[in-house]
């Protein structure tokens, strides 16, 4: 029996891991692919809006796509990361349904500037939340001193014996005030580390929100949600009539 439930629980953990180190990747559905510095580039053109673009790999929690959008036009175009959509699809090629709010999944894409600000909130909520751990240490170390104080100071043997009490108790609140300071410590640190990760990510983003002058192009990455469920991708830029659409096709490898 213990044989059994071992194995079983190496199998989950075996599970786990594969699934955990699984990454995304999409090969668009097109008879006009080519390949470009190792990349499967596919476009489409409209209303005077052409796009190249081909799958860039996976970033966190997001399908990141390296997108170049030409203003074919004699007008100024106003672009945004935010104009592109994803709609996840399943092997029939309809839209995936979030069961959690029975509607189908729409992912826009990310302003690299938002998430810069968003960083940035994040970095200032780090430093509150350790200056506040900082006070709640203080408090305990202070409240464990006074309690050793208190008890160090009773002079008559019938209170010894809560007087030792009231002395563990104080030790006991230094002990976890410095056990809680190691791990407050560990955690800021930990959380910035990654945020400052991020802000490089989203600093050398050159997809962003602008105004394209005419017959000009912007290239850069667009980041996207991605759902891992999913069997097919398909990306969507609207035009001033219509909207430029390309599928792809998603795997776990």
């Amino acid at each position: 029996m213990n044989r059994l439930l071992l194995f079983s629980f190496l199998t989950l953990c075996s599970f786990f891991l594969f699934s955990c180190a699984q990454t995304i990747h999409l090969h668009p559905i097109s008879d006009e692919s080519a390949y470009f510095d190792g990349k499967e580039v596919v476009k489409a053109e409209r209303d005077s809006i052409k796009i190249v673009t081909s799958y860039n790999g996976s970033y966190d929690k997001y399908m990141v796509f390296d997108i170049e959008i030409f203003n074919n036009s004699d007008k100024a175009l106003r672009i945004s990361p935010k104009n592109f959509t994803a709609v996840p699809l399943d092997s029939y090629q309809n839209p995936l349904l979030n069961f959690q709010t029975n509607q189908t999944y729409l992912y826009n894409g990310i302003d690299p500037q938002e998430e810069l600000w968003a960083n940035h909130l994040a970095v200032e909520k780090q430093n509150k939340q350790l200056h506040t751990a900082h006070v709640v240490n203080t408090a305990l170390v202070v409240g464990g001193l006074i309690a050793i104080l208190a008890g160090a100071s009773s002079g008559r043997h019938s209170e010894l014996k809560r007087a030792n009490t009231t002395i563990e108790i104080g030790e006991t609140m230094i002990r976890a005030a410095s056990f809680k300071r190691i791990i407050d410590h560990q955690n800021y640190y930990s959380n910035m580390d990654k945020l400052s990760q991020q802000e490089r990510v989203w600093q050398q983003q050159q997809f962003t929100p602008t105004t394209l002058a005419p017959h000009t192009s912007l290239r850069g990455n667009v980041f996207i949600r991605y759902v891992r469920a999913a069997s097919f991708v398909q990306l969507s830029y609207p035009t001033l009539q219509d909207s430029i659409t390309f599928l792809f096709k998603q795997s776990l490898e």
